[in-house]
Parts: structure tokens; sequence; C-alpha cells
């Protein structure tokens, strides 16, 4: 999923992004038979050593975990990007080289 967001409101948009919150569902996740989440997160920050598993700060809310979990046992409120987006965004009528586009 791609944002337009405008430079000025970045920081703005970071802030809010931090409220993400990434679940697993223990009923959808066949831990420990696979664990290709934590396999394949660029900072490690699946930790299932406690119960209910968690996402430790590191995360950086890639969705890596989400599109690669076979189980599709990783839970996002993408609706909530949604409306942060909907908050910090401007008309598309402002310049274009004031636009960020977040990947």
């Amino acid at each position: 999923m791609c944002l337009r967001v405008f430079l000025g409101q970045v920081l703005e948009f970071e802030k809010l992004m931090a409220r993400l919150e990434f679940r697993i569902n223990q009923d959808k996740c066949r831990y420990p038979k696979c664990h290709h989440c934590a396999e394949n997160c660029p900072v490690g920050a699946i930790d299932f050593t406690v119960s209910p598993p968690l996402f430790t700060r590191r995360c950086i809310e890639c969705g890596l975990c989400e599109q690669t979990c076979p189980q599709g046992a990783i839970e996002v409120d993408w609706q909530s990007v949604q409306d942060i987006h909907d908050r910090v965004s401007y008309p598309e009528d402002r310049p274009s080289t004031n636009i960020l586009n977040l990947c």
C-alpha cells in the first residue's frame, strides 16, 4: 500500500503510524511448526518467547510478516492507516514537488 503525503506532514504521519499495531492471531498461527514471520522479519521484532507472542519496539511496521505468513496469522488494522492518511493528506492540486510517496 502506498500513501501520498506532503513533505510538511511527514513527521506527523510517522508519529501517527507509530500507533499501528501488528497482532498474531494465535488461532491461525502454527508456531512452533512455522516461524516464517520471525525468520523474515528484517529487524527481529517478533518475540515468541512470551505468550501471547508480541512485536517488540524494534518493529518498523514494514508489513513483511503479514505479507509472508502462510496462515494469515498476522493481523493489522489497515483501516487505521487509511484514517491516518486521510487526516494528513492534502488535495491533489498541490505542487507535486511537495508530495512524498510512502510505500
